[in-house]
């Protein structure tokens, strides 16, 4: 049951996702994003967000070979 879940859904917050929208939020200072991951992460299943259908489908792709390796840090 639980692998048949995680196969239906589209929107996955991976490790490199997480690294991207903090550098892009924090030192781009790109903020509009916010909304548009938030619908992403609060309604994984979905097949379409409505919002960019060519960054939708980067995010919810396979992960590229160069951020595969990434993990995010707890800077506290």
């Amino acid at each position: 049951m639980r692998y048949e879940v995680l196969t239906r859904c589209q929107f996955i917050p991976r490790s490199w996702i997480l690294d991207e929208l903090i550098e892009r939020v924090e030192k781009k200072h790109e903020r509009e994003i916010l909304p548009q991951i938030m619908k992403l992460a609060l309604n994984p299943f979905q097949e379409s967000w409505e919002w960019n259908a060519e960054e939708e489908e980067r995010l919810c792709g396979d992960v590229p070979k160069y951020k595969g390796m990434l993990q995010c840090s707890c800077s506290s």
